[in-house]
């Protein structure tokens, strides 16, 4: 993880905390953009042992609007995308351990050098046989082409392997990378390429060697891939592309590593069959290739196909009609027997569904709707087998949060589901611009200049013995304010005042906080023409010898 000295150096803000112990004189302050999320912390120096100490790390809990799906790795824990990450933008990398539900980014893809951040929300990861995962960025690199990188889960190294070129090496790669008998990885480009329609490739990771196997050419080879390939147990690899052949409603291909020859199985038919492949391809137990179309049929919603590569034979099983699911977008999975996947749309909410898929008796059965807080909404992509037997996935909205989505467990066996956490903000608040105070309870008290459970912000404090931590409020940006970046003060009379962004007017308020009742009461709202205007509310307020209140407001 990558940290931010240069900024972090901008933002110390010191309070003294006199102890008896030993007589040692310990500063405490923070940094808004510390920490392995740059969620900022707190921090303690010993001045007697020139010693630095974090006290408390603040924890942007995750990303939002996850996609595709997770991979289970050999360590038991889940590992995925998300948009978010430093600033709220880019994209991370998270880890989420299913046994004690820990969740954390184990890589933000923001550069505090350029101040930029990469996307890779277009993909999933793969653990290679080495290990490690691997992955791709759709946006970053030396010509902004994306990049095809690798992350030790054990030493927590990131590095990144290939530069993409979009004439050379094709553009925005997407999907996920396959390892294939031969140990090698492949996998494919949207764009890019000879004829600009992306671009089929190989990887070798034990000598980093990276070479393009074939360029997508619209018609006769399909365009645009948005999944990558897989090996059949035949020892040929067969992948979809959304778009090209002749009715340009995208292809099912074979690729032969030994000639380097592209075949097409079938060319997709929008009103026959369905068309728009957006997911990918599995071979299941039966020896059949399975698949989806993202649209088309009898009802105009896509299906499921069946593809046997025995008798080069193309079957439509299953028609999506709305009720049991829409315009699906990921891939099947298979799981005792059954495969199962989800549609992002279609069902009784029209936000999608779960369902199991009976390849056998050529049988669908809806499972569940997905649909609000509980259950999350629109699931774009894929569902994961898990070390104990159960199915995880992701949705891209609803939840806690609602933008933001939820991952979920669910048991096949006894149809029960399980919401595992909101991806969204950070419930104790992140990003602590504003200076620590020491008031007369023993506590030390602070604010958070975002997140929090109203997305605004909020106030902690900090049991100095112990080092406990507690959120203690949550600001309402309209109401009560939000997202200070002054911190608080204590005046004569005990209570806490500090000045805050939002309000009525959206101008700024300043307000004063029991820190016994945890009660918080907004005194002024203030107004651009009557009062001034807090942009950001900066500043803190200062109690005179007179015993009131002074501060200034932008104008």
């Amino acid at each position: 993880m990558k940290k931010s000295v240069k900024i972090f150096s901008l933002f110390l803000f010191i309070v003294c905390i006199n102890t008896t112990i030993n007589a040692q004189l310990k500063l405490w302050g923070t940094q808004p953009y510390g920490g392995n999320t740059e969620a900022g912390n707190v921090f303690e120096f010993n001045l007697n042992e020139n010693e630095y100490d974090v006290v408390y790390e603040f924890y942007k809990y995750n990303g939002e609007r996850p996609r595709y799906c997770t991979i289970l790795a050999d360590n038991n824990k889940l590992y995925g995308f998300a948009y978010g990450g430093f600033g709220n933008f880019g994209s991370i990398i998270y880890e989420y351990d299913p046994e004690t539900n820990v969740f954390k980014i184990v890589h933000d893809f923001f550069d505090p050098v350029s101040y930029t951040s990469c996307s890779a929300n277009e993909g999933y990861l793969l653990q290679a046989s080495d290990g490690k995962l691997y992955g791709y960025t759709q946006n970053c690199g030396e010509h902004y082409d994306g990049q095809l990188f690798v992350y030790d889960i054990d030493s927590d190294e990131f590095q990144v392997k290939v530069e993409f070129e979009s004439a050379t090496k094709g553009e925005r790669p997407i999907g996920g990378l396959f390892e294939a008998v031969d140990g090698r990885l492949y996998g494919v480009t949207y764009e890019g390429g000879s004829f600009g329609f992306g671009v089929l490739f190989v990887y070798d990771p034990a000598i980093n060697m990276y070479a393009v196997l074939k360029h997508f050419n619209g018609i006769t080879l399909g365009a645009n891939p948005l999944y990558g390939v897989i090996q059949a147990s035949n020892g040929l690899f067969y992948g979809m592309t959304p778009l090209g052949g002749a009715m340009d409603n995208g292809i099912l291909y074979q690729y032969d590593i030994g000639s380097n020859n592209i075949t097409i199985l079938h060319e997709f038919n929008n009103a026959m069959d369905g068309g728009k492949p957006n997911g990918g391809l599995m071979q299941a137990s039966d020896g059949n290739l399975y698949g989806m179309m993202g649209e088309g049929g009898a009802f105009g919603y896509g299906g499921i196909f069946q593809y046997d590569i025995s008798q080069s034979q193309f079957i439509k099983e299953i028609d999506f009609n709305e009720t049991n699911g829409s315009y699906p977008t990921g891939s099947l999975i298979e799981f005792e027997g059954f495969l199962y996947g989800m549609t992002p749309d279609g069902g009784i909410s029209s936000k999608g569904i779960l369902f199991r898929y009976d390849y056998v008796n050529d049988q669908i059965y809806k499972l569940l709707d997905f649909y609000g807080v509980d259950y999350g909404e629109y699931p774009v992509g894929s569902l994961t087998v898990g070390s104990e037997g159960t199915l995880f996935g992701q949705t891209n909205m609803g939840g806690s949060y609602p933008t933001s989505g939820i991952m979920f467990e669910y048991d096949p066996t006894t149809n029960n589901f399980t919401k595992r956490f909101d991806f969204g903000s950070a419930e104790n608040g992140s990003n602590p611009f504003g200076s620590l105070i020491l008031a007369d309870d023993g506590y030390v008290y602070g604010t958070g200049y975002i997140d929090g459970e109203l997305y605004s912000g909020t106030i902690f404090r900090i049991d100095p013995s112990n080092r406990q931590f507690e959120s203690i409020y949550n600001f309402d940006w309209l109401n009560t304010g939000g997202a200070g970046k002054g911190g608080v003060m204590q005046a004569s009379n005990g209570m806490l005042y500090g000045l805050a962004a939002g309000g009525t007017y959206h101008n700024g308020v300043l307000y004063v906080f029991n820190p016994s009742t945890f009660n918080l009461t907004v005194l002024h709202h203030f107004e651009e023409v009557q009062s001034g205007y807090l942009a950001g509310a900066k500043g803190k307020v200062l109690e005179a010898d007179n015993g009131k209140l002074y501060g200034v407001a932008q104008m």
